[in-house]
């Protein structure tokens, strides 16, 4: 399972701890890292660090040094004054998942300053949006979750602690089967296009459910990240494209599909959130190449909020919109 590693504070005058761009993946059989690291405190200075793990053993792969400025300088810290601030390079591997503690020594006893958790990304905004729903639809339990767009199974995860039946689907064969792989209870993970396996999927279900629509290519080899804000995953996305050309708007959203079989045809309450909704009606957002110009915010607003089975229809924050739909 690919892992994120999340920074941790433990002493308060670590100021700030970078992982490079975009995410610190851990892929399985491990990764390396670069990190920068600001200390400030006008009471000491902090002289050295040593990376250990959760055993407490120094990490075999380390490279820990200060330096006079970082490579990507932060502005925030001009103001504080020069004898206060430490700046630290430290260059690590990771093999496994395992906590990676900083302190200020390797011996058994050393103040810990700020830890490195391999971490699932955690949907706390979805189970926000249920808790919200539940008290909107009080007498409706949704016990099956329908996610489109895998990934690396974080969502799927958590979510099958809240669900009796999740669903997940991704287009893309490799990460399907890496998520298939790992074996996770009340979980069933489908590959195929979201945009056709949503209309046969609705029929299936007994009763009401949760949709969360996360289907949509999210960049490869292809890409100039140099170019994106988003800076991808760590392993390349799938879209129905031919690979000769770069993938249309359609090739790579699947959600007016998604959308027009469940308002259509599922029988029973839903609750459906979509993701990246800042996305709607956009080219080259995220990055370079990204296309979901064939949809429209308005379009789309007149389709959810005027459809006679809407009870309740919201944009949650920048990235999620929420419906709660009716039996037909």
């Amino acid at each position: 399972m690919f892992y994120q590693l999340a920074f941790h504070r433990i002493d308060r005058s670590v100021r700030w701890v970078s992982l490079g761009t975009g995410a610190a993946w851990l892929p399985p059989g491990g990764a390396e890292f670069e990190a920068q690291i600001v200390f400030v405190d006008p009471r000491r200075r902090v002289e050295n660090i040593v990376l250990v793990d959760s055993t407490g053993r120094p990490l075999d792969t380390q490279s820990v040094e200060p330096v006079g400025e970082l490579v990507a300088p932060v502005e925030r810290f001009n103001a504080e004054p020069d004898h206060a601030k430490s700046f630290f390079r430290a260059t690590f591997r990771l093999d496994s998942p395992d906590v990676v503690i900083a302190q200020s020594s390797p011996q058994e006893g050393s103040e810990p300053l700020f830890s490195l958790v391999p971490t699932l990304s955690n949907p706390t905004f979805l189970f926000d949006i249920l808790q919200l729903a539940r008290s909107q639809v009080p007498d409706v339990r949704f016990e099956t979750l329908v996610e489109t767009g895998t990934l690396y199974a974080h969502t799927a995860f958590h979510a099958s602690h809240w669900f009796d039946q999740v669903i997940s689907v991704e287009l893309d064969v490799d990460l399907n089967r890496n998520a298939a792989a790992l074996g996770l209870d009340r979980i069933e993970f489908r590959q195929g296009d979201s945009g056709t396996v949503i209309p046969e999927l609705v029929h299936e279900l007994d009763g009401p459910a949760v949709f969360f629509l996360d289907a949509h290519w999210s960049g490869d080899a292809t890409v100039d990240w140099d170019k994106s804000r988003f800076r991808g995953f760590p392993t390349a996305t799938a879209h129905l494209g031919d690979g000769e050309a770069p993938p249309s708007s359609t090739d790579q959203v699947p959600l007016d599909k998604e959308l027009n079989a469940i308002l259509d045809d599922f029988a029973h309450h839903a609750i459906i959130i979509i993701d990246d909704w800042e996305s709607v009606g956009t080219k080259d957002h995220a990055f370079a190449g990204e296309d979901w110009s064939h949809l429209s915010e308005a379009g789309l607003l007149a389709q959810l909020r005027g459809s006679e089975r809407t009870l309740f229809a919201y944009r949650y924050d920048a990235k999620h919109f929420v419906v709660g739909i009716k039996p037909r």
